[in-house]
């Protein structure tokens, strides 16, 4: 209904209200004119120029620049990279030549917070993990353990004349050997598999994830065990790039989202049910159809067509429930309450009664069933239609 409140929808739909997106794009726009260079605003910060000092004191990465480089042509590259299909590893068992050097490297992020990163090499067993803190990408992770793979000295002083570097990673595969680059990170990955081609004959080789290679596997598993914990020293281990910043300002923006709506006093019906943005629930109502999205997002805030609420916007002349007669006509009646849907509920529920916490805790799968087989609000509708 028109009568939605805003800020439930925005909370709702994960939407982070209009000012909070005006501050997010300012400060993205003051740390790209920063990082450009071009920054004159001195001493104190008046009028538009205040963006800086919000940016400084509210996103962590507002004191970090961009680590990119000047765009570099690789004319010249001296080890190989293949990219061996499934059905290759599956049928081919052991894909590598007796007398080589097999590594493994992989990337890793837990929970959505910290990097890690892991080497094995498959000869002699040797294996380590790496952790990268927060703001590093899950590409800068595996390009990292590449990296450092080509830097360790049980590789570089192996006795084996073929060196392969097994990643699962396509993209980061693609990104050092694609001959031009503007990330430092890739850059110094390819200076040191080319040193490292310079002793050996280097190649990188295209592993498939999760289909039980066991040096992968190995490998997965350290890259886990660094994430699974923070990193000792400054942040940020592997610089910033550009999307890690839009990403972070988008984050901040989300987690004003959740501090905005806790600190709202109103949309009593809506803080019952909802105590800040969950992304997995929005997805879950956008996937719904209009007429579904409709009911839920009327029964979630307390705007529907209900007699409690169309007596609010002087519609109807009574609040009570046109079923029962025995209370409001609230969404919390209804779903709980009304004796008229309690073979329903019992069914849909496994119970006649609901209390109001009990209905708070309901899965909104199980409040959607109960609305749509109801009906009761398409007969809410057309009795609205026919005033």
């Amino acid at each position: 209904m028109r009568t939605t409140p805003t800020a439930a929808l925005e909370v709702l739909l994960g939407l982070p209200s209009l000012s909070t997106w005006i501050v997010k794009e300012a400060m993205a726009a003051y740390l790209r004119i920063r990082d450009a260079g071009s920054w004159k605003a001195k001493g104190r910060a008046e009028g538009h120029a205040a963006i800086a000092l919000r940016a400084e004191s509210g996103v962590p990465l507002s004191a970090m620049k961009v680590t990119e480089a000047e765009d570099r042509l690789r004319l010249k590259r001296s080890y190989s990279t293949t990219f061996p299909t499934r059905e290759q590893w599956k049928q081919e068992g052991n894909m590598f030549p007796p007398g080589s050097l097999v590594c493994y490297t992989d990337g890793s992020r837990m929970r959505d917070e910290y990097l890690g990163a892991g080497i094995y090499l498959e000869n002699s067993g040797a294996q380590q993990s790496y952790s990268l803190g927060s703001y590093a990408t899950v590409f800068q992770a595996e390009v990292f353990a590449i990296l450092m793979t080509a830097h360790r000295e049980d590789v570089r002083n192996c006795a084996e004349e073929r060196i392969f570097i097994c990643s699962d990673s396509q993209a980061a595969l693609r990104a050092v050997s694609f001959p031009r680059t503007r990330s430092i990170l890739v850059q110094e990955c390819g200076d040191a598999l080319e040193s490292l081609a310079g002793q050996r004959e280097v190649e990188l080789v295209w592993v498939p994830g999760h289909m039980g290679v066991p040096g992968n596997e190995r490998a997965d598993q350290l890259a886990r065990l660094g994430s699974g914990q923070p990193c000792q020293g400054p942040e940020p281990i592997l610089g910033i790039t550009r999307g890690s910043i839009r990403a972070i300002l988008s984050k901040w923006a989300y987690q004003r989202l959740g501090m905005s709506w806790r600190m709202n006093t109103g949309c009593r019906q809506a803080h019952d049910f909802l105590d800040g943005p969950d992304k997995s629930r929005t997805v879950w109502l956008l996937n719904l159809g209009r007429r579904n999205l409709n009911q839920m997002v009327g029964i979630l805030t307390g705007h529907c067509r209900l007699r409690g609420h169309l007596y609010l916007i002087g519609i109807e002349e009574s609040p009570l429930c046109s079923k029962c007669g025995e209370g409001e006509d609230t969404p919390t009646h209804f779903l709980g309450q009304c004796v008229a849907f309690g073979r329903l509920r019992h069914k849909v529920v496994g119970t006649g009664e609901l209390q109001r916490e009990e209905i708070t805790g309901l899965p909104w799968t199980k409040i959607l069933t109960f609305v749509r087989t109801s009906g009761r609000f398409e007969e809410a509708n057309r009795r609205t239609v026919n005033r």
